[in-house]
């Protein structure tokens, strides 16, 4: 299990986190690597089912901490 820590306020999601990437209103998938334009999710389930989902990653600034539209996030083991 790892931690999702958005730097602005120290909130903590812990769970298994990927990265998704949205190839229409519809369908996505799924990737264990960011890249630019993925969004980051914790606990993805079957269907539409997750803890936490941020908006698209604009920046990597690392290998675990990344800039999206709205914040700034670390993620730790």
């Amino acid at each position: 299990m790892r931690k999702l820590i958005r730097e602005r306020d120290n909130l903590v999601k812990e769970g298994e986190i990927m990265f998704i990437e949205y190839i229409d209103g519809f369908n996505n998938v799924l990737h264990k690597t960011p890249k630019i334009g993925y969004s980051i999710i914790v606990d993805p389930q079957y269907g539409r089912s997750f803890t936490w989902l941020t908006t698209p990653i604009t920046e990597i600034i690392s290998y675990n901490r990344f800039k999206t539209e709205n914040s700034v996030y670390i993620i730790k083991l």
